[in-house]
């Protein structure tokens, strides 16, 4: 069964020297660091996003970044996701999907990502096919994940 979250997790606190240092994980969100961090310290680099006119809309530090993949993780872990779980997402290209390619696997699930442009029928039996167990829809595209989410619950 696919269950819907959307991906609107805010940051709880920011770090400015880099990701917490390794430890035995006490809970989802230590082991979720622990499993980010073990790749190595993080450089304080800045993204930015920009609208279609070219405005400056968001400005973030890969440090930001990395904390809301952090809190998606043990999320994702406080919802049950164990490691193999395939978790779908359905976005659009930003932030938040970029945070989801670090988030979902440090909870020890693999990513899934749907391809947004194919049909209804087209994902859902994707999603299906692939067994996916959860999913992180943007809010714009619930009326899209509404018309597949029949075909395979």
């Amino acid at each position: 069964m696919l269950r819907a979250a959307q991906a609107q997790i805010e940051p709880i606190f920011l770090l400015d020297d880099g990701p917490p240092p390794l430890q035995e994980p006490d809970s989802a969100a230590d082991l979720a660091a622990a499993r980010l961090s073990a790749q190595g310290e993080l450089a304080t680099n800045y993204f930015a996003l920009r609208d279609a006119d070219n405005e400056l809309v968001l400005v973030r530090s890969s440090v930001q970044a990395f904390e809301r993949a952090l809190q998606l993780a043990a999320a994702l872990v406080r919802l049950g996701v164990r490691p193999g779980d395939r978790v779908a997402t359905l976005c659009w290209n930003h932030h938040a999907h970029l945070e989801a390619y670090f988030g979902i696997p440090a909870a020890g699930g693999v990513m899934h990502t749907l391809n947004l442009r194919l049909s209804p029928d087209e994902i859902g039996w994707i999603a299906g096919d692939a067994q996916d167990r959860y999913l992180i829809v943007d809010d714009v595209l619930l009326p899209l994940y509404r018309q597949f989410a029949h075909l395979h619950a």
